[in-house]
């Protein structure tokens, strides 16, 4: 049987970028487009090593480790290391899921088509599968919405911790910065810290002005974030129960 290695390294890549969004996609996360084509791209390397490498078993086993646990570094990055496991947990099994299907798929369409066909079938296979871990991955996203989560942030050298609700309305932006606004009870704060700069909003009795700052560091459950801090008195003495105002998740 004659192997193309240009043609082996390709279908590789398509299939680990396959699974690798899949993956983002049950876990609800958002990740940019250059580091899914990296982790491909680790993951197209892998299969060269391995047809250099192969049968070795034991070096085959820890370049097998080694690949996933810097693939699931290119794409999901280490936030923590409770992130960083239910990441690659989730990287295992949707490789084990998808693998086997298209293993088994492969099998049964291999003895009766010739292998073009087989592989294009294939492919198509392996796209309809996407399609529908896409649905389930957008049902795990509406079942996996969280309604509150606990925002860490340093000002000055303090640091604050508050647990905040998220509001999908909570769509405010820094005109400066232009990054997302988090609306906080000025009661957290035994003094009012220092604010460079006004965030304008418009609610239900007019428009006003809240004083904002930048802060040092800031983590939306245990996430690094790009944020910043808006003082408000809450209408009704809290945010629904809670000292802050999240965006959406």
């Amino acid at each position: 049987m004659e192997l193309y290695a240009d043609l082996f390294l390709l279908v590789n890549f398509f299939c680990d970028l396959t699974v690798l969004w899949v993956c983002a996609r049950l876990l609800c996360r958002r990740v940019k487009r250059r580091r899914l084509l990296l982790g491909a791209g680790i993951g197209a390397l892998y299969t060269l090593l391995w047809m250099l490498l192969y049968p070795a078993p034991l070096p085959l086993f820890l370049l097998s480790v080694l690949c996933s646990l810097l693939m699931v570094l290119a794409v999901f990055g280490f936030h923590s290391r409770k992130s960083f496991f239910k990441s690659l947990c989730f990287f295992y099994l949707t490789c084990l899921l998808m693998g086997g299907v298209v293993s088994g798929i492969n099998n049964a369409i291999g003895r009766i088509l010739p292998p073009l066909y087989a592989l294009l079938t294939l492919s198509l296979c392996l796209g309809i599968g996407s399609l529908f871990c896409l649905t389930v991955g957008r049902g795990f996203e509406k079942m996996g919405k969280k309604k509150s989560g606990e925002l860490t942030f340093v000002k000055e050298g303090t640091a604050y911790r508050v647990r905040g609700l998220f509001d999908s309305g909570n769509l405010l932006l820094d005109p400066l910065s232009l990054f997302p606004v988090i609306l906080i009870d000025p009661a957290l704060f035994d003094r009012p810290p220092p604010c460079d700069r006004t965030i304008p909003i418009k609610t239900a009795a007019g428009q006003r002005c809240l004083e904002a700052f930048l802060p040092e560091d800031a983590r939306v459950d245990g996430i690094p974030r790009q944020i910043c801090i808006a003082l408000c008195p809450p209408p009704n003495g809290s945010f629904g129960g809670f000292l802050a105002l999240l965006p959406p998740s």
